[in-house]
């Protein structure tokens, strides 16, 4: 995520390569320091991966994690249509059949 020259290139190869691979399972992690996201990012994969994983994959599972250190877990039908209320969570995709 950091802000050069390559950034968008980049961004965009990764999506060609992920809609290419067509991958059965993608997790999607949103924490900050995972993505280190800057005023500066370029924010194409994110607003790519919303439309992408809305069409083709299904939420499995919903890791929320909480400043206190709990960790808590939503998986299959829980985590359908789940909304996370911690600002740390992982998202387990499944593909679409």
């Amino acid at each position: 995520m950091e802000a050069h020259d390559y950034a968008a290139a980049m961004q965009k190869e990764m999506i060609q390569e992920i809609e290419s691979a067509k991958p059965e399972l993608m997790v999607f992690v949103n924490v900050h320091i995972s993505w280190l996201r800057g005023t500066g990012s370029v924010m194409t994969i994110f607003n790519w991966f919303d439309r992408y994983a809305e069409n083709f994959y299904n939420i499995v599972g919903v890791i929320e994690i909480f400043p206190s250190g709990q960790t808590i877990y939503h998986w299959d039908q829980q985590a359908a249509g789940y909304t996370p209320t911690s600002g740390r969570w992982v998202a387990v995709y499944k593909r679409k059949h």
